[in-house]
């Protein structure tokens, strides 16, 4: 009689190559790290093949490991969809839902999304992770997250995006700067005045090309590594920005001396998208979810 591996040990054995401990992946799976260990030995006995290389406290993942983790990933990924088929057939908006968002989008759209789904549909379990856009685009493909809320336009690869919400730029400056005949003009800005966030922010990439920036003498060398530094940076007159419009709207400027006005002349703005892989068989939860932030911009 043939022992087949069971989707468990698939499970233990993913976790391991993901996080490289035996430790983080026990954690992950909720299971000790004796039960983790003794599930991938059975694997292997399962198997009649090694697909770890133990050296007292340390290990490597054999040629053939290698390639029975990759197999092992898409089984486990076709098992999930086989399980979300089931349940969105029988009920959308239910069970475990995985959203992937980015730092400029997260804390001032999720918000809202959560207290209504969270109204309407009780069965739904909705978890937020922020994350860069290569990382969330990269945990979409592998299965780990649902869908993901980030900005346009980017290199988004072989997925579905349903359009969300143009979302418009506003420049931000001190307030003192406006005195000084400073306006939203780049023909009035000095030379390195231009604050950004650091490269793996995608902000500063779409405010760079939908407000034309083309002069690189006006881009400072320092790059901030949250929106919150930058805005602190920005009332301590050491530069100016670009903000989108749904920060504004949420308060993000209450209390702070800044002064901020739409771009001239250019119809400045970002699109925001939320994504999922086309053979998802959730799409109908994905496209009520799109539904319920796409009213929040109306």
């Amino acid at each position: 009689m043939i022992h087949y591996p069971s989707f468990r040990q698939l499970q233990y054995l993913a976790a391991l190559y993901q996080h490289q401990h035996f430790g983080r992946a026990a954690e992950s799976c909720f299971v000790s790290q004796s039960t983790l260990s003794t599930g991938i030995a059975q694997l292997e006995e399962a198997l009649g093949a090694s697909l770890i290389e133990r050296h007292h406290r340390k290990f490597v993942f054999t040629a053939l490991g290698l390639e029975v983790v990759q197999r092992a990933q898409k089984l486990l990924s076709q098992g999930k969809e086989l399980w979300e088929y089931v349940q969105e057939a029988s009920r959308p908006m239910s069970g475990a839902f995985y959203l992937g968002c980015i730092p400029t989008i997260a804390p001032f759209v999720v918000d809202d999304p959560l207290k209504q789904c969270s109204e309407q549909f009780p069965q739904l379990q909705l978890y937020i992770r922020e994350l860069t856009s290569d990382e969330a685009l990269r945990e979409l493909q592998d299965g780990r997250l649902d869908t993901v809320l980030l900005a346009l336009p980017y290199s988004i690869g072989d997925v579905h995006s349903q359009i969300i919400a143009e979302d418009h730029f506003h420049v931000l400056m001190p307030e003192n700067w406006v005195k000084k005949g400073i306006t939203t003009s780049m023909k009035t800005w000095p030379k390195g005045s231009v604050l950004l966030l650091e490269e793996e922010h995608c902000l500063s990439g779409h405010a760079i090309s939908a407000c034309r920036v083309q002069n690189k003498e006006l881009l400072h060398h320092f790059k901030a590594t949250s929106l919150y530094t930058l805005l602190q940076m920005i009332e301590q007159g050491m530069g100016l920005s670009f903000l989108p419009e749904i920060a504004i709207k949420k308060n993000i400027l209450a209390d702070m001396s800044v002064y901020h006005a739409p771009m001239q002349d250019t119809h400045a703005h970002r699109v925001i998208a939320l994504l999922w892989r086309k053979n998802s068989p959730r799409q109908k939860s994905f496209e009520l979810l799109a539904a319920i932030i796409k009213s929040l911009f109306n």
